[in-house]
């Protein structure tokens, strides 16, 4: 907690720390009679981000619901004692989006606030990453470090109910395209950001998986681990859940641009890990997508797996 009078900093940390404790699908309840918030959610990264907020002064202390189906989140410090935001839309995470975001109203402007992995939203951005910032977004990655990057612009009045008006037709579609067109709509909003920081959460393992992974493994089963992560957070999380040791051989196949790359790359696999004893096959989902539109693709991804 500081003074915007004194450090140069303060303003884009509270920037950055607003932004986590209004983006996000979090409950909170007080507990005891110290009213100390206990934040919960489907989601233990976002519930580890609105933690860290409250810990430096932007806390996120109640949603409450609005007539209009709205709902207005209240934080507290660090230099007022209650900033509102009018939660407009959520725009909710998927596996296709990779981002949440959602669009609020406070002091009479309008915000749209996106999180989400940076391979989707260095596109959103209205400059690229600094070398700073991909800097530290690989060494969080090698680090085993679940990474977001934060993004906010203001929206004009215009523009924004130009969008509603899109978004609204979309959302009362009654055919098998709804979800798709709500989605391209979504999406239109979610541009021209600014970047307003990049957050890194540690991925812990649940008790015992490493001991149960090692018995599978020993036991003759195949194992497969699919993650959303980056492909240098994913190789760290396998070999913290023991899927790969040191004695690992391992091939990569990854970056292919077609199927007849995904193959040539899944052959050059086979070749490394033909006739090895524990072996370890990474593949990358823009790999995999063209593996799997091919035969013998999966014939090979079979047979190393």
């Amino acid at each position: 907690k500081g003074s915007k009078d004194k450090d140069p900093l303060f303003e884009p940390a509270l920037n950055l720390f607003t932004c986590l404790a209004v983006c996000h699908s979090v409950q909170v309840t007080q507990k005891g009679t110290t009213n100390e918030p206990s934040f919960s959610g489907m989601s233990p990264d976002e519930v580890a981000l609105v933690q860290v907020a409250h810990e430096v002064g932007s806390s996120f202390c109640k949603r409450v619901r609005k007539n209009a189906g709205n709902s207005e989140v209240v934080l507290n410090g660090p230099v007022e004692s209650e900033r509102r935001f009018t939660i407009l839309y959520e725009l909710a995470f998927s596996s296709d989006r990779k981002r949440m975001s959602v669009v609020v109203r406070h002091k009479g402007s309008i915000w749209c606030i996106t999180k989400g992995a940076d391979s989707v939203m260095e596109p959103l951005l209205s400059t690229p990453f600094s070398e700073a910032c991909a800097s530290d977004l690989s060494t969080f990655s090698r680090q085993g470090l679940r990474t977001l990057i934060v993004g906010m612009r203001v929206v004009e009045k215009a523009e924004f109910e130009a969008w509603n008006a899109e978004y609204v037709a979309a959302r009362n579609l009654i055919d098998n395209t709804k979800d798709e067109q709500m989605a391209l709509v979504a999406a239109k909003i979610e541009t021209g950001l600014k970047f307003v920081g990049l957050t890194a959460v540690e991925d812990r393992l649940q008790e015992g998986v490493p001991e149960t992974i090692e018995s599978i493994k020993q036991a003759g089963i195949r194992l497969w681990v699919l993650t959303g992560d980056k492909t240098e957070t994913a190789v760290d999380i396998a070999r913290s859940c023991r899927l790969f040791t040191s004695s690992t051989v391992m091939a990569y196949a990854t970056q292919a641009d077609s199927s007849k790359d995904a193959e040539q790359k899944m052959l050059e696999a086979h070749s490394l890990l033909d006739g090895e004893g524990d072996t370890g096959l990474v593949l990358d989902g823009q790999t995999l997508l063209h593996a799997l539109s091919s035969a013998e693709c999966r014939k090979l991804i079979y047979e190393l797996g």
